[in-house]
């Protein structure tokens, strides 16, 4: 586990999500749009079966942030960071870019060079997030059509590739 905080505000601790964290994220990410809602059982699943390359943050034994990714099979160089999701009463603390920071630092993640994500074109926040992590890890960034709106039902944005690498640890 790490610890994380400053003078005014209460610690926060990330660390490898378990299965029975599932409910919590759960419940995180509907507080979080513009994140899509998948299913309970889902996040208890890749809390679970993704706990190496996800995190989660808590607070005051509350869950306040979960980042979700795994590598790609057939490319292990590759982590797809799948949700980021930060919750409104850890806002403003860098909480998203130490999430990610923590898994791209682990052990299980010493041979990922490239981190890839997809955003859709209006989170703007995202965006600043990951072109900040490319500078971290003084990184190029890319970014190309994905999954364009219209292969989605009504109402879901397209998504943007955005490949970032190599990384430099």
């Amino acid at each position: 586990m790490k610890k994380t905080g400053d003078s005014d505000s209460s610690t926060i601790t990330l660390r490898m999500p378990t299965l029975r964290d599932g409910r919590n994220v759960f419940e995180l990410i509907k507080e979080c749009p513009p994140l899509d809602v998948n299913s309970q059982y889902l996040y208890h699943i890749v809390c679970e079966h993704f706990r190496q390359t996800s995190v989660i943050a808590e607070m005051d034994g509350e869950a306040v942030g979960f980042i979700s990714g795994y590598t790609i099979p057939e490319h292990r160089d590759i982590i797809f960071i799948w949700q980021v999701a930060v919750s409104a009463k850890a806002r403003g603390k860098q909480l998203a870019t130490r999430m990610l920071e923590e898994i791209l630092r682990r052990k299980e993640c010493s041979d990922v060079t490239f981190l890839h994500t997809t955003i859709s074109p209006s989170n703007v926040p995202s965006q600043k997030l990951f072109t900040a992590i490319a500078r971290t890890f003084e990184a190029p960034m890319r970014e190309r059509e994905y999954l364009p709106g219209e292969v989605f039902a009504e109402g879901h944005e397209s998504e943007v590739l955005y490949e970032i690498g190599p990384l430099k640890k």
